[in-house]
């Protein structure tokens, strides 16, 4: 990646000269501004352990909160792992700050470039499948039992627009996007009746966060609405614990995706706001 992205080296520090649609030529500045990645490759991009949060410094322990935790930033963190290679900082230290041992970041030497913030979430992995099909179903599944609730999906009346699981979800092994999307559209109807009111309140709570976090554009109403959707699932989520379908939420995409949304939704709406 290193030699990859040299070239913005200079050019994020001296710019380049590029004709515009409009035929006037501009000196740009390109910058890394956004990558686009499973957790992962987060972590493994920013230096980061797995047990610890790619965008702040929320600790391992904490995770499953939804405590508010200084994001990491550029500067201090290249700063430790350099010390590191130094021999000043030992591999406990440097563990503890959640980071792992890397000889050069490909982004050290990037201009007006700060990973943390650069790492934008992908709805797909993060949210779709990550928090919902992966967690929130699999709960669902375990609660109601695997057969009722094929049975409830097989029951569901046919209606225009809507897709119907005819052989309930179970047996569906090829999951795509758009079945994820289909499942969300129907899921809590599906369920209503099934489970008790503060289950159907936690799941209510992290779809109204999904369908906000796919919004386009945001205003202060929305994002206190999706602020206020995903304090909603996270006050009602010990009722999984009480039920005994999980045992704790130190989950890794539980934590980082909405987070990471939550803070891209909000830094996106302030530059479309500021930017003339």
């Amino acid at each position: 990646m290193s030699q990859i992205l040299e070239p913005l080296v200079s050019a994020g520090k001296e710019g380049v000269l590029m004709t515009c649609p409009d035929g006037c030529v501009q000196c740009l500045f390109p910058i890394l501004a956004a990558y686009v990645t499973d957790f992962l490759e987060q972590c493994l991009v920013v230096c980061c352990k797995e047990s610890c949060c790619p965008k702040c410094k929320v600790t391992p322990k904490e995770r499953g909160s939804h405590t508010q935790c200084s994001p990491r930033t550029h500067a201090p963190m290249l700063k430790y792992i350099q010390r590191h290679q130094k021999g000043r900082l030992n591999d406990g230290e440097l563990a503890q700050l959640g980071l792992r041992a890397v000889h050069e970041p490909f982004w050290s030497k990037l201009p007006h470039c700060n990973i943390f913030t650069a790492i934008t979430p992908d709805i797909l992995h993060q949210l779709h499948k990550g928090v919902f099909k992966d967690h929130v179903v699999s709960w669902i599944t375990e609660i109601v039992g695997a057969e009722q609730l094929d049975t409830q999906f097989r029951e569901m009346t046919a209606y225009h627009g809507l897709q119907h699981f005819k052989k309930g979800i179970s047996h569906h092994k090829q999951w795509t996007g758009s079945d994820h999307k289909e499942l969300e559209r129907i899921f809590l109807t599906v369920i209503t009746g099934m489970v008790e009111s503060c289950v159907l309140t936690a799941v209510r709570g992290i779809l109204d966060f999904i369908y906000y976090a796919q919004y386009q554009s945001h205003t202060d109403t929305t994002l206190e609405k999706m602020e206020a959707a995903l304090k909603c699932f996270h006050q009602n989520k010990e009722v999984f614990i009480d039920l005994g379908v999980h045992n704790d939420f130190n989950i890794p995409k539980v934590r980082s995706g909405p987070s990471a949304f939550m803070l891209y939704c909000t830094l996106t709406s302030l530059y479309a706001r500021y930017t003339p």
